[in-house]
């Protein structure tokens, strides 16, 4: 078995899919995502396939195509297209090649024995608009993909080619708050007024091809700002165009800054890796010959990749409430969290995160570094259901000994989620 090689053309193609016959060469000019799965009517590949086509429109917009491949018929995708739409009310809008004769599987190096001999493992393969093979990924068929990692890729591999820079792991954020100027206001007229909010909409609509990976507004209680905006993104530069459009427009001196914290998504050194949580697990009595032990492992293995990924490239919860604030450990003679060895703080931060874990389903939490970036170390965007849920973590956190003794808190910011339409409206502009 061969593999195709990144950053050399990608083997071309012709054959028959559920749109008709495709080739290669009918992407020229696009980027394409060409992705195989094992075997048609399966679970993990039918929840790929729904996540593949939930985010079809994104990946359009960002001028890419999806194409899927495995090595059943015609007859049984069509079948299996309509079960899921039958079944879970999504449609499948992009084509899936027919590869009974592993041709393109085996030019695409997606069939490894070791794993199944007449069966695609779940492979994908980035190929930007001259043909050239970007990027490739291999999952084992047990193993379902991550489409907003691929999502990120794409975004990744076209913020490098269109600013040649480097794309490093997580994602640039912005916290970025404002306060309306009535005075500015009441000198626009009506007519500046209606046009300024169309502009503010389109520029504030997460769904648009210029907006960032993620954007969220938020209107603010108290005297601080009136408006709030969190976005992220892999391209910082792209985020900064939001807010230059936003000064740009009509009601640019309407909205004036207030406050901002610039950060980046990471995974925290105090996050343990698997050896660290064993050696966590002995430390604290669970011996290797417990059963307990194996059991406990096991699980943390599996919730790791989920948990990081949402630690790098987060999803924004469906929650209403948005609280900010950022945090510095203490550098204090009595109290000097960098003169702590490793071990204590990593320690007292697994304290930290139990207290946490009370407040699951109710709060979602994000912490995004800032060392080298802003004023303060760390930023913390809480996401609740309700405002009482963050007072009530906020204040029970403080009292492990990590906050307690080591933690200097900054400004709060409270907000309100709502689309930019709504927020204008509340904000009676």
């Amino acid at each position: 078995m061969s593999l195709p090689r990144i950053n050399e053309a990608a083997p071309a193609f012709t054959a028959n899919t559920t749109h008709g016959p495709r080739s290669l060469e009918d992407y020229k000019g696009k980027w394409l995502i060409l992705f195989s799965h094992p075997a048609d009517f399966t679970p993990v590949c039918t929840t790929e396939f729904m996540g593949f086509a939930r985010k079809a429109d994104l990946f359009k917009s960002m001028n890419c195509e999806l194409l899927g491949l495995s090595i059943d018929s015609i007859y049984s995708h069509l079948a299996w297209m309509q079960s899921i739409k039958n079944n879970f009310g999504v449609e499948i809008p992009f084509p899936i090649i027919d590869d009974i004769k592993m041709e393109v599987a085996q030019a695409y190096g997606m069939i490894h024995p070791g794993a199944a001999d007449t069966q695609a493992v779940r492979a994908t393969f980035f190929i930007d608009p001259e043909g050239t093979l970007r990027a490739m990924v291999y999952y084992p068929m047990s193993n379902g993909r991550s489409i907003a990692e691929f999502v990120r890729l794409m975004q990744a591999l076209q913020t490098a080619d269109a600013n040649k820079v480097a794309t490093p792991e997580g994602w640039h954020c912005l916290h970025m708050y404002y306060q309306v100027d009535q005075q500015a206001l009441k000198s626009l007229v009506p007519a500046d007024i209606a046009f300024g909010r169309a502009e503010v909409q389109e520029i504030l609509d997460p769904a648009s091809p210029e907006a960032p990976a993620r954007l969220q507004v938020s209107v603010v209680s108290g005297h601080k700002a009136d408006l709030g905006l969190m976005m992220m993104d892999p391209d910082p530069l792209k985020i900064d165009a939001v807010t230059q459009r936003l000064r740009a427009s009509r009601l640019g001196p309407v909205l004036k800054a207030a406050w901002s914290f610039v950060s980046i998504t990471e995974v925290s050194e105090y996050v343990p890796t698997a050896e660290q949580y064993a050696e966590r697990l002995q430390r604290e009595g669970t011996l290797p010959s417990d059963p307990a032990f194996q059991a406990k492992l096991n699980a943390y293995q599996q919730r790791l990749p989920a948990m990081n990924q949402q630690r790098l490239y987060p999803e924004i919860p469906p929650f209403p409430v948005v609280t900010f604030y950022p945090m510095n450990k203490i550098r204090h003679p009595l109290a000097n969290w960098y003169t702590e060895p490793f071990s204590v703080r990593s320690d007292l931060m697994a304290e930290h995160a139990t207290s946490g874990i009370r407040f699951a389903g109710r709060v979602s939490q994000l912490i995004t570094a800032s060392t080298g970036f802003d004023d303060w170390e760390w930023g913390v965007t809480l996401w609740s259901r309700s405002p009482e849920h963050v007072k009530d973590i906020v204040y029970s956190m403080r009292f492990d000994r990590a906050s307690a003794k080591y933690a200097e808190f900054g400004p709060f910011y409270v907000g309100y989620i709502m689309p930019a339409r709504e927020a204008l409206e509340h904000l009676r502009i």
